[in-house]
């Protein structure tokens, strides 16, 4: 009997501790959510029922329909940042309702109002105005309520919305921004005027790039959808001023020769502006030869400069095609010529060449025995031109030799002996006085 009693006992704490174990599971499940209750209603407080509410969290979501009353619960985590939208098949509301961390048994408020649409029609001086865009936001709201395009006929119609004021703005290319405020109540519909405009753009064409020219007279051609609007030419000022259609976007290609062609986009606004255009100059590298002719083992200097003059660090220089230096940080290189004859120097850099330099390698013999040749043919003939003329002073002296000449191209002594003569003559009477 004893045992009987103790294995009764020992079963009913096993059954305890498993429902003990059971309820601590619960507990912790429970803890996963927490119940809100919903409350739908309408502006004058009447309550909304079967309003169809689908519950947003990160991570999850969950769907309720509201009973006569407009309440309902719904289980959400707890702590979790939701959103609420609604779906009536009589009343509308714009914009989801947004709760911040909710908690366990919190009741969420929110209101749904009667249902309208909006016929918006769009027109100019001429008609109605086909593909204008249209917004619809209502007074106190930062979300657009609706929003579309014009159709043939001009006109755009707005799926339901809350009954109440709202902003409509109206945008078309070529036309001014347009908007006007509507009451929306039911279907109701309104009319919105557009005016056609156009605004005056500097354009303005650079160099921007340091050491560059900076404004420069280009070529500026405006495009839309592909069709030409105008082509310009800036002055040597960079500028040149266009009329454009407002609120409207245009395709630019500016281009000079010598320079990258530039493509951009403009959009013009309500109002004049200037448009800047950065242009560059097409990269190229140019090679610059110290000297025309060098001796034979001897170094050529080069530099190697950019677009815009500035030196080239790390160029490649080549002598008739082999490698035979690389650049320094001024653009310049020492690189021997090897070979008789002229030779093409090049320098290459970043996929670009430069134009050939010919250069003739001089044998050094050549350059030293041409000199002393060159002297020696001019000794010799220096020397035979003054044997002739030697020769011929003497011929001429001896057909003067009636001068007093000796033939020997020396002074006559009769003319010597004249000169003392008279010399002793005028002594003489001196003598006598």
């Amino acid at each position: 009997m004893q045992r009987t009693t103790l294995a009764v006992a020992v079963v009913l704490v096993a059954f305890a501790g498993i429902g003990g174990l059971a309820a601590a599971d619960g507990s912790a499940a429970q803890s996963d959510v927490v119940t809100i209750e919903l409350s739908v209603s309408t502006p004058d407080g009447e309550p909304v029922g079967n309003a169809q509410a689908v519950i947003e969290w990160d991570g999850g979501s969950t769907t309720a329909t509201t009973t006569s009353n407009g309440r309902t619960f719904a289980d959400v985590p707890p702590d979790a940042d939701i959103e609420i939208t609604l779906t009536h098949d009589q009343y509308v509301k714009n914009e989801p309702h947004e709760v911040q961390g909710v908690s366990s048994n919190q009741v969420v408020e929110t209101t749904m109002h009667p249902a309208a649409t909006g016929e918006i029609e769009v027109v100019d001086a001429d008609g109605p105005v086909e593909g204008a865009t249209v917004r619809l936001r209502k007074q106190g709201q930062s979300a657009v309520a609706a929003r579309g395009s014009t159709n043939a006929d001009g006109v755009f119609t707005s799926g339901e919305v809350e009954t109440g004021t709202y902003h409509v703005s109206v945008k078309q290319p070529g036309y001014y921004d347009a908007s006007q405020t509507v009451d929306l109540e039911g279907a109701s519909n309104a009319t919105v005027q557009l005016e056609e405009g156009d605004v005056t753009i500097d354009l303005f064409v650079q160099d921007a790039t340091e050491g560059g020219p900076g404004p420069l007279s280009a070529d500026v051609n405006i495009t839309r959808d592909g069709q030409r609007v105008v082509s310009a030419t800036t002055n040597d000022q960079g500028r040149r001023s266009v009329v454009l259609d407002v609120n409207r976007n245009f395709d630019v290609v500016v281009s000079r020769q010598g320079y990258l062609q530039h493509s951009t986009s403009l959009r013009t606004g309500e109002s004049d502006e200037q448009a800047t255009f950065n242009i560059t100059r097409t990269p190229s590298i140019s090679l610059a030869a110290g000297n025309e002719r060098v001796v034979v083992g001897e170094t050529l200097r080069v530099e190697v400069t950019d677009e815009y003059d500035r030196p080239v660090e790390g160029a490649t220089v080549l002598v008739g095609g082999e490698e035979a230096g690389q650049t320094d940080a001024d653009g310049v290189a020492h690189v021997e010529i090897s070979t008789e004859g002229e030779v093409d120097v090049v320098a290459e850099y970043d996929g670009r060449s430069t134009d050939p330099a010919p250069v003739t390698g001089v044998p050094p013999s050549e350059d030293g025995d041409g000199d002393s040749s060159d002297g020696a043919d001019d000794g010799d003939g220096d020397a035979s031109d003054g044997t002739d003329d030697a020769e011929s002073d003497g011929g001429e002296d001896e057909d003067d030799g009636d001068d007093g000449g000796t033939g020997d191209g020396s002074p006559g002594f009769g003319v010597v002996a004249a000169l003392v003569g008279t010399l002793a003559g005028i002594a003489a009477l001196a003598r006598r006085r």
